[in-house]
């Protein structure tokens, strides 16, 4: 594999296999792509494909394929790639903000996630929430409709951090405190129930969930089995599902598929 950090701090993996396939990785997941090589000019080029599967459900075709140039350095410890970034011409010089220096780097170890299981599952999980509103504050900045790269740089890291921390944990960890943000009362404690809760509000003021449901009137209880809550009375058909694609979407980038 290969890695650069970004000028944002971020850093961006390229893994390059004898089958034609690469993987790019950014944000703690890998996006599947392929790559065509040409070594008939100078420098060398190649031809990068993302597949549509590294797209997601609901988002469209694939982006047009990328054309690249490469040369390898330091005794091909360093990589050099160089693609057009306003345009679809294949660069002649390593220059530019698509050009990016990588170095070889030792493959990243394999996800732990469910091979210590030292601890309760509910006590990782509430260190693991700690770390996540600690991470991210509680209310996201507004940003302007022209964003400046500085803002956009702290909204970057903070994603970041949230995929170091899903990673540290693993999946199963992160699936179980989305089950505590999404019901906060199920929590086997009042401590873990009350940092659930603080994940819940950071996740709902940025759209990853929807607002929770008020608590209803004290009713008889054959007739809270058969009402339904005002939130789904009032609806309108297909209303109640339009959150439900941001939560899917948030446990694919950060959650239970990689």
């Amino acid at each position: 594999p290969w890695s650069v950090k970004m000028d944002n701090g971020i850093e961006k993996r390229y893994a390059f296999e004898t089958d034609g396939t690469l993987k790019i990785h950014v944000f703690g997941q890998y996006v599947p792509a392929t790559f065509d090589l040409s070594v008939e000019g100078n420098p060398r080029s190649m031809v990068v494909k993302m597949k549509p599967e590294g797209v997601g459900i609901g988002n469209g075709p694939p982006p047009p394929p990328r054309p690249y140039i490469f040369e390898f350095h330091d005794n091909d410890q360093e990589l050099w790639l160089c693609t057009p970034v306003s345009s679809d011409e294949l660069p002649t010089k390593f220059e530019g903000q698509g050009f990016d220096r990588l170095r070889r780097v030792a493959p990243e170890a394999p996800e732990v996630e469910d091979a210590s299981d030292a601890e309760p599952l509910d006590v990782r999980c509430a260190r693991y929430i700690r770390a996540m509103n600690k991470a991210m504050p509680l209310l996201p900045p507004q940003l302007p409709e022209t964003p400046s790269e500085q803002e956009m740089s702290k909204e970057v890291l903070v994603m970041e951090k949230m995929s170091q921390l899903r990673r540290k944990y693993g999946t199963k960890v992160h699936m179980r405190a989305l089950e505590l943000a999404i019901s906060p009362s199920s929590a086997e404690s009042a401590e873990l129930a009350e940092v659930a809760l603080e994940l819940q509000k950071r996740f709902v003021t940025r759209r990853i969930l929807p607002p929770p449901a008020p608590e209803p009137e004290v009713q008889h209880a054959d007739v809270l089995a058969s009402s339904p809550t005002p939130e789904l009375a009032s609806a309108a058909p297909g209303e109640v599902q339009k959150s439900r694609p941001l939560f899917a979407c948030f446990a694919g980038i950060c959650g239970g598929s990689s």
